[in-house]
């Protein structure tokens, strides 16, 4: 028969480096102190549930050498052990619903941790938040700085689902939504969702990207290379846009005081060369007579000269400019910068 367990036999007890110790209490059957090969000490309850053996952890053992402690471990693990056991005779498992709850639990981990939502606040703090437009990237795809959410954006939709069951359609058709009232804006929310996507994949959450091989949703001009369009639906009009700026530049200039900009412009659109480079031509970079202009290389951004032509008559609209071949600036310092569409006059 089992003796008694007390705080001075608990502190006698030591681990057998062959084998695991299991010590019943005399007191209260059912309940043992365990002692692992390796020294760790714990609790267990064993007992029978429809006549199958369980057993129920109680936890670690924590009184080390202090007497006073292992008494009260004692008298509180009794009394736990004691709550179990009247469990079993009135008919329950409490092993099998230990064991229920963590699995509830683990699925339920499980399942947050693939919630769309879930994943791209991991995305916000992992990797947006380290760039300086992280308060856009956030706004592309649903949250703000505040964690409010946006319900036509993406974690608005799909917050709640897992980030595996999003399709490359809900995909496609919430950028198309988009693209009907903001084409613009929602060819910048393909790219953020993109790049969210390809994180993903680098992070072994998903093992490809759903959006892989699907276009932006509009269509938009490179900025830097400007198109030229037809202005039908202005009424009365029929040239184009570069008509109209060449004689809104010849109406500015014929204004007196205004400064170069009419002449200015012209040879922006006749050189295509940078606004910088024009303003800041100088007289003795221009040879009328050959009808060429020098760039000198510390004003180039090729780094080295640069020779521009055109028709010789084109070069004469410089001398309507307001500048002074005594200060060598073709065009006046004061007035170089090409005035914005505010601008008076």
């Amino acid at each position: 028969m089992a003796k008694a367990l007390t705080a001075a036999s608990l502190l006698k007890l030591k681990a057998d480096p062959s084998k695991r110790r299991e010590i019943g209490d005399g007191i209260l059957t059912g309940l043992y102190f365990v002692i692992q090969p390796t020294g760790r000490k714990s609790w267990a309850v064993r007992y029978r549930a429809s006549g199958i053996p369980k057993k129920v952890t109680l936890g670690n053992s924590l009184f080390g050498d202090d007497a006073d402690c292992a008494g009260e471990e004692l008298t509180r693990i009794r009394r736990e052990a004691a709550h179990i056991l009247e469990r079993v005779r009135r008919g329950e498992d409490p092993g099998a619903e230990k064991q229920a709850a963590k699995r509830e639990v683990k699925d339920e981990d499980a399942a947050n941790r693939d919630k769309f939502k879930t994943i791209v606040e991991r995305y916000l703090k992992e990797y947006a938040s380290k760039r300086r437009n992280y308060p856009e990237k956030a706004r592309l795809l649903g949250l703000n700085l505040k964690d409010e959410v946006n319900a036509h954006r993406a974690v608005g939709l799909w917050g709640e689902k897992r980030i595996q069951d999003i399709t490359r359609r809900d995909i496609r058709e919430h950028l198309e939504k988009l693209a009907t009232t903001a084409p613009i804006g929602a060819n910048r929310t393909f790219a953020e969702l993109r790049k969210f996507f390809n994180w993903t994949v680098g992070k072994d959450i998903l093992p490809a990207s759903p959006m892989t091989d699907l276009q932006p949703p509009s269509e938009e001009n490179d900025s830097r290379n400007r198109v030229l369009i037809r202005r039908k639906e202005v009424p009365g009009s029929s040239d184009n846009e570069l008509r109209w700026l060449w004689q809104a530049c010849e109406a500015y200039d014929g204004a007196a005081g205004r400064g170069p900009f009419g002449p200015l412009l012209h040879l922006l659109i006749l050189t295509g060369q940078r606004r910088t480079e024009v303003s800041a031509m100088t007289w003795g970079e221009i040879d009328m007579d050959a009808a060429e202009w020098v760039i000198p290389a510390a004003r180039s951004r090729m780094a080295s000269r640069m020779w521009c032509r055109c028709q010789s008559r084109r070069w004469r609209s410089c001398g309507r400019c307001h500048g002074s071949r005594a200060r060598q600036a073709t065009f006046s310092p004061r007035t170089a910068k090409i005035p914005s569409a505010a601008s008076p006059g």
